[in-house]
């Protein structure tokens, strides 16, 4: 599947609800692990950096499209599969991603996943 219809998956209704039933973290992190979507979708991004960057850049959007920030954020499961997928491929624009989540209020698994991000240690490259 192409990296666009990759994206309309997991931006969708029915991705946001496999993740909103779950209710611990860890369970989060395996269905994300087993999700044949995301499975799809970090292939894809590992193709290219500039896959990686669209899919940095749309998370930023993501994260500003809420229209009632006193109320939990309707994207926060897309948002946490969009990160979770980057984190795969490339852990230091996953760490800058994070730092925005954490920033923007009303997140619940998508700041979990961002503070899991932000305390585990990149990997020297060298």
């Amino acid at each position: 599947m192409k990296l666009d219809t990759l994206l309309e998956e997991i931006e969708s209704l029915n991705f946001t609800i496999r993740l909103s039933i779950l209710s611990g973290f860890n369970s989060v992190l395996a269905t994300l692990e087993r999700d044949e979507t995301i499975k799809q979708f970090i292939a894809e991004l590992a193709l290219s950096s500039e896959n990686m960057h669209q899919v940095f850049r749309r998370i930023l959007e993501l994260l500003s499209q809420n229209p009632q920030p006193e109320y939990a954020h309707p994207l926060d499961e897309n948002i946490t599969g969009l990160l979770y997928a980057l984190q795969k491929v490339d852990a230091q624009l996953a760490q800058e991603a994070a730092e925005k989540v954490i920033e923007t209020p009303n997140l619940f698994w998508a700041r979990r996943l961002a503070k899991h991000i932000l305390e585990t240690p990149v990997a020297d490259p060298k």
